[in-house]
């Protein structure tokens, strides 16, 4: 047969016909015998390189705040509800938190310090609220003449040894309060990681993590954005090309993603393509679309220079 004539058949069913035969052979073909971990594995990292040496992770970083300016101020943005049930589910898991990890977390300059300030505040305030109380409880038509009279009282009293003692006794109580407030502050952190490692309380914290994240996913765009121009975009964008080039070159990571991978070619086993499209529900259904295009790219290859010069080779030969 010649050149001409096979080109013919090519431009016929021909063509169809052997790529629907060429797809049957790679669809019964196992998983392993088609993909080499190491290949799979250097891809990964050469992506990963890439994106972290060029410009895409700028260009990717900021179409995406791009996305976020095109909203109003008030949305809030969607996330497809399928996405969040799996991070739902672990959120409301009620784990089982040790004590003595709770009591570490706690025991912190930044916690003691806040619990220190509000405690301290409640105190002076409530002091305050007293003082004012008993002042006010003052008879407001006592004469200004003998108001006067126990304005002098009150000066002579305090040069007096019962005026110092007075002073003492208020230097004293300003120190008890504050000591009183450091332990308060410590039981309190103790009292606290009990609580967080009751097993009566497990439950309400998995509903309290998952009133966190719908408290963050309710955020409005304009607060997003807010944080972000705070933050700054190329700090953003920096930090991130850092980790992913540092997360490339990591050998434990390399490690990782290699034993990874040798797992799912395991898990797969002697499975073929086609039984994983079965499987996940897809079956021949991508056939209807893909099937013609690949057709078409393989009559767009057979018209080539390089294909017809290898063809005449061949049927010389």
């Amino acid at each position: 047969m010649n050149i001409e004539k096979i080109m013919e058949r090519f431009e016929g069913d021909s063509l169809d016909t052997l790529v629907g035969h060429t797809l049957d052979y790679l669809l019964e073909q196992p998983i392993y015998s088609m993909l080499d971990t190491s290949f799979v594995q250097k891809q990964i990292l050469l992506t990963l390189r890439t994106v972290t040496q060029g410009e895409q992770t700028e260009i990717w970083a900021k179409e995406i705040l791009d996305q976020l300016r095109t909203l109003t101020p008030e949305e809030v943005p969607k996330i497809d509800k399928e996405l969040l049930e799996p991070i739902e589910e672990i959120l409301s898991f009620p784990f089982a938190l040790d004590e003595e990890i709770c009591l570490k977390l706690m025991e912190h300059e930044t916690i003691e310090e806040m619990m220190r300030e509000v405690l301290t505040d409640t105190i002076e305030e409530f002091a305050t609220k007293i003082k004012s109380i008993t002042e006010s409880a003052t008879p407001s038509n006592v004469s200004k003449g003998f108001g006067a009279f126990k304005s002098l009282r009150d000066k002579a009293l305090k040069s007096t040894p019962l005026g110092s003692i007075t002073q003492l006794i208020e230097k004293q109580i300003q120190y008890k309060t504050q000591e009183h407030i450091t332990k308060s502050i410590y039981s309190s952190i103790i009292k606290t990681a009990s609580l967080l490692s009751a097993q009566k309380n497990r439950q309400k914290q998995g509903e309290f993590r998952l009133h966190v994240l719908s408290i963050f996913l309710d955020m409005p765009v304009s607060m997003i954005l807010e944080q972000v121009d705070s933050f700054g975009t190329e700090r953003f964008v920096r930090i991130l090309s850092t980790f992913l080039s540092r997360l490339a070159s990591n050998e434990a990571f390399q490690e990782g993603l290699t034993k990874a991978l040798e797992q799912t070619m395991e898990m797969w086993g002697d499975k073929t393509l086609r039984s994983l499209l079965e499987e996940s529900g897809m079956g021949e259904a991508w056939r209807e679309d893909t099937q013609p295009l690949i057709s078409n790219i393989a009559r767009g290859f057979v018209q080539t220079s390089e294909f017809k010069s290898w063809l005449e080779e061949l049927v010389q030969e």
